[in-house]
């Protein structure tokens, strides 16, 4: 016995929200993707060996946008201060003499703040940045087939992060003396021996900032070619 379907238009129509339902929730997603890029989250590629041993070349971080400054998409107009760097934070910013590129370094140094740099020694206002040594390596693990390196543990506050520095005597050895004016930054690489900083180009200014990286998205062994695990969600000190 055949059995006939109802094919009644209230049923045709919630057959067809059925269909619907799947596309605009894939849709809202989209829309809260797109708006999380524009406001909120910007994934920032590594490029180079400056910040080792913290980020490596290949790395792929996410960072906050928001942290520092609310801009407006598109027009990068400045809507709201939402907070200040703190010393030690790894900032996102437009590179001082060329603003269409963008820079990854530390802030060492807060507006006021002298900072005086002695052979490997750091000074802040007239205090020196303790280094704990960590270990010693081959530089040829950390993408590069030159010198010995080591490594060590720079505390600001109650906050550790890993700097890194050549080993065998060729850093240049120069005093060198810096005083941070208002609304700018002083900022280093942590690979303190290969990083083109505030020490050549001079101070990072307030509204050059971009936001904060929080965290490695994603990390590509260039060397091995092969995804490094290991690295890939740790959080960014």
């Amino acid at each position: 016995m055949a059995v006939k379907l109802d094919q009644s238009p209230c049923c045709r129509g919630h057959n067809k929200r059925s269909i619907l339902r799947p596309g605009r929730i894939l849709i809202a997603c989209l829309l809260v993707l797109v708006g999380l890029r524009l406001f909120v989250l910007l994934p920032v590629r590594v490029v180079s060996e400056s910040m080792l041993p913290t980020l490596y070349i290949g790395d792929i971080l996410l960072a906050d946008i928001t942290c520092y400054v609310l801009r407006l998409p598109f027009f990068h107009t400045r809507i709201l201060n939402t907070g200040s760097p703190q010393r030690g934070d790894i900032v996102l910013f437009a590179y001082p003499l060329d603003k269409r590129q963008v820079y990854l370094k530390r802030i060492i140094g807060l507006p006021g703040d002298v900072v005086v740099l002695k052979d490997h020694s750091l000074f802040l206002n007239g205090k020196q940045v303790i280094v704990q040594p960590a270990c010693i390596r081959d530089r040829a693990a950390l993408h590069s087939k030159e010198h010995f390196t080591w490594e060590g543990k720079e505390r600001f506050g109650d906050r550790d992060h890993a700097v890194m520095f050549d080993g065998d005597g060729s850093a240049d050895r120069a005093t060198r003396r810096f005083k941070v004016p208002a609304g700018a930054y002083f900022v280093l690489g942590d690979n303190r021996d290969h990083s083109v900083d505030s020490r050549k180009w001079g101070f990072v200014p307030n509204e050059n900032l971009i936001g904060r990286p929080f965290v490695i998205l994603f990390s590509w062994d260039t060397s091995r070619h092969r995804v490094e695990w290991a690295r890939t969600g740790m959080n960014i000190h």
